[in-house]
């Protein structure tokens, strides 16, 4: 019986350190809602990772990705604004849509990263 109430103490000691660390990074407010520390990933049922969101060198980077795990979509903060690249289902880039300092460009590359169209 002691044994197993030790078990039970360390099981709860566990569970109560996991519950602090997990505190420190997700806010539930009614008003607000939730509110999650970054950086932090979205996985599916099995663990794999769907969606990831870190911060680089000039902001925020959330990264979509797909079945196979390859980036399928980027969301970007670079120094001239926002960027957007889709990625092919090798996870090559094979549009981008960003923003410099006399607007806005537009990039298409074929599967192999190869440059086919450029738009401001």
């Amino acid at each position: 019986m002691e044994q197993r109430l030790k078990e039970l103490e360390e099981r709860l000691a566990r569970a109560e350190e996991q519950l602090a660390t997990l505190s420190k990074r997700l806010t539930i407010n009614p008003e607000d809602g939730v509110t999650v520390s970054g950086p932090f990933r979205v996985v599916d049922s099995q663990g794999k990772t769907m969606l990831d969101m870190d911060l680089g060198d000039t902001g925020p980077t959330l990264r979509v990705l797909n079945a196979a795990g390859d980036t399928a979509l980027v969301l970007d903060i670079i120094p001239t604004g926002g960027s957007i690249s889709i990625c092919g289902a090798n996870g090559k880039t094979v549009a981008l849509l960003f923003a410099d300092e006399t607007g806005g460009d537009f990039v298409l590359y074929d599967t192999e990263g190869k440059l086919q169209a450029s738009l401001p």
